[in-house]
């Protein structure tokens, strides 16, 4: 998985002790991008799954929460 590599990359680059803060759209289904189409690859993550894959690539403490909400045309839309 593309992710996964790319996160223990990111680990691996980081100093001892460094804290590191990722934020992104969770999971929808597309309604925060106003026009959908087949062009967008990405609908967000669910935060859980995500925090499972850091702990997979070695990060350490992993916490994840909801830090945002905006409200779109069709929902709320959250950010973790």
């Amino acid at each position: 998985m593309k992710i996964l590599k790319n996160l223990k990359n990111i680990n691996n680059s980081l100093k001892p002790g460094c804290k590191i803060y990722i934020g992104d759209l969770e999971t929808e289904e597309g309604s925060f991008h106003a026009n959908p189409d087949i062009s967008i690859k990405h609908f967000g993550f669910d935060k859980n799954e995500f925090a499972e894959m850091m702990k997979k690539a070695n990060f350490k403490n992993v916490r994840s929460k909801q830090f945002s909400k905006l409200k779109n045309r069709k929902e709320n839309i959250r950010f973790f």
